[in-house]
């Protein structure tokens, strides 16, 4: 036993400088940020526009105000509007290729992976190039009479969603794939046998059994969204403003950053809300006992 106790008090020190590096990433970049954001959230402007160190809850009140309620109204709804349609778009799309098709397998995933090796920012602008008024989708639909004008596709709403799930989407198929590529099939030619109808097996059996990969997928299009900027910027305009182009305009715009901050708190509690609920009702755990 004393033998032992020396090799782990040896073993200590390496252990802690083994995670040191990643010790000092999450302070730095992690947690003196929102520290930072915190601080600022409960402080006031001076006139000047310089911060003032005080417990104040001036910043909050005024972000949730009529003025501003309205974009984190909206910014919820769409991102919850764009994980649903990521949802019914995805399942699909995972489920016929974890356990439909075999021989294409590969290659489909492949399809879905491509979109990430090119940045954020090109696929943005891809959008814009084929929902621009002489752009590719207005000029398919003219070819083919099917419009006699072009129509306008950017600068709405509209557009901001369909940016939005085509961003989004790859994000839904993969967690999905992951969870009902281990499916076991024999479970629907049992429930087949036992006189259970499609519906019936897909809502008793393969909808619970993929649970978790549901619950993943929708928390890593939910949280981005909440705080999506450029898409709304580029393809939406100002009227599709979301809490994201706020925190910009309040950091980079307009230096109010304790109004800013208060915006930031506020996506920051709604997102630890989700996590809540993903780690009580949504886990691996909860949805096997669904």
């Amino acid at each position: 036993m004393k033998l032992l106790d020396l090799l782990r008090e040896k073993e200590e020190p390496r252990a802690w400088l083994l995670s040191s590096p990643a010790f000092w990433y999450e302070i730095l970049l992690f947690a003196a940020p929102i520290t930072i954001v915190f601080v600022f959230a409960f402080s006031i402007l001076d006139p000047l526009g310089r911060i003032h160190l005080a417990f104040t809850l001036q910043p909050l009140r005024e972000s949730l105000s009529p003025l501003y309620l309205g974009f984190i109204q909206r910014t919820m709804v769409w991102s919850l509007g764009v994980t649903a349609m990521c949802l019914l778009l995805g399942y699909p799309t995972a489920y016929y290729i974890a356990i439909v098709v075999k021989k294409y397998r590969t290659l489909l995933l492949m399809a879905i992976i491509i979109p990430f090796w090119t940045s954020f920012l090109t696929r943005t602008f891809a959008m814009i190039s084929m929902l621009s008024h002489d752009g590719f989708l207005n000029q398919m639909l003219l070819f083919l009479h099917i419009i006699q004008e072009p129509l306008v596709l950017l600068n709405n709403w509209r557009a901001t969603i369909y940016g939005l799930v085509y961003v989004f989407l790859p994000m839904v198929v993969l967690p999905l794939y992951a969870s009902l590529e281990k499916f076991d099939v024999s479970l629907l030619e049992a429930s087949s046998s036992l006189g259970a109808g499609d519906l019936e097996t897909f809502l008793k059996i393969t909808l619970p059994i993929s649970m978790p990969g549901i619950a993943a997928a929708s928390i890593l299009v939910f949280v981005p969204c909440l705080g999506a900027f450029l898409i709304p910027q580029l393809l939406g305009g100002t009227e599709s403003y979301m809490v994201g182009n706020l925190i910009w305009t309040m950091f980079l715009d307009s230096h109010v950053y304790s109004l800013g901050s208060a915006f930031s708190m506020i996506l920051i509690g709604i997102v630890m809300i989700m996590l809540l609920i993903y780690l009580k009702f949504l886990s691996k755990k909860g949805a096997v006992a669904f």
